[in-house]
């Protein structure tokens, strides 16, 4: 791991000989790696690893009073014509303890995968006995408000995993029991997906019905519709990729792309990126990976 992370950082600083721009563009990649590489370092003891999920536990608990706020006062404030001209949901504002911006949206898919960290942890310590099932069955409950509020549709893949992960011993041991969990999982992702079609926003932009807002999922992530106002969405994203660089051969940017930070809108250094400058509201940094492939090419 530690070895592929300063691969990857040296393949970044080789590909600024190919590409001029801005050095401070790489903070938007590397502002953490110093906290992997601790991870990875650090000799642990069962005891640390004991406090820091214990952590994480708590952190997810204290979520609910920024989670209110959000959703209670922020998101009606966003719920406007204005705002939905502009692409902006209203939901997305409710992101925790993980920010956002009232322009724009927050970091959302970050306070879903803390809180599943949280209820699957509190689901562990309660089946080895360090945590009351009282307590547990609390902490899972408050982890999943804020699922339920943020409309982060990642979580319909990642519960079914935190679900194998908790539980995946009981699969030879106790098949029937095992298959009631993934049963249960799915009952609740059913609850959410709706609870999701019912969530506040603004007029022009919510679905008429709960087989509306699956149509309408289903065709901004593998359809045609563009996400928000973007002419891309999550899958047209990367036939367009390809289409621009290697159909229409690009030369050297299909193969190292045009550099860190090319596919940056929304800051003072993006003024003259390539998102910016040549495909301006097509949104090709709609993924990661697609930003991956316009930055740093197929070698990246």
């Amino acid at each position: 791991f530690a070895a592929l992370s300063f691969a990857g950082f040296a393949s970044c600083l080789a590909n600024k000989s190919f590409n001029i721009g801005t050095i401070s563009s790489l903070k938007g990649y590397f502002q953490a790696i110093g906290v992997l590489f601790a991870i990875v370092w650090f000799n642990y003891t069962n005891a640390d690893l004991r406090r820091f999920m214990t952590f994480l536990m708590w952190l997810t608990v204290i979520q609910l009073p920024f989670i209110f706020h959000q959703f209670f006062f922020l998101v009606p404030l966003r719920s406007t014509l204005d705002y939905a001209s502009r692409g902006i949901v209203a939901i997305d504002i409710v992101s925790g303890t993980f920010g956002g911006l009232m322009s724009g949206g927050g970091r959302s898919i970050d306070l879903a995968i803390l809180c599943l960290v949280g209820a699957t942890y509190a689901g562990a310590a309660w089946r080895i006995g360090a945590l009351s099932g009282v307590k547990a069955s609390l902490v899972v409950v408050i982890a999943l408000i804020p699922i339920a509020v943020a409309e982060v549709k990642i979580v319909f893949f990642l519960i079914p995993v935190a679900v194998y992960i908790l539980m995946r011993d009981l699969a030879r041991k106790y098949p029937v029991r095992f298959l009631l969990g993934i049963a249960s999982s799915f009952v609740l992702l059913i609850a959410i997906a709706i609870g999701y079609a019912l969530l506040p926003g603004a007029e022009s932009q919510k679905p008429k019905s709960f087989a509306a807002y699956i149509d309408d999922t289903i065709n901004y992530n593998v359809g045609s519709k563009g996400y928000g106002n973007a002419k891309l969405n999550r899958s047209t994203v990367y036939t367009f990729w390809f289409n621009e660089n290697i159909v229409n051969f690009n030369g050297i940017h299909a193969l190292v792309g045009y550099g860190p930070g090319a596919t940056f809108t929304n800051s003072s250094l993006s003024e003259k990126s390539v998102a910016n400058e040549k495909y301006r509201a097509v949104g090709i940094g709609l993924t990661g990976l697609s930003s991956v492939l316009w930055e740093f090419g197929l070698l990246g």
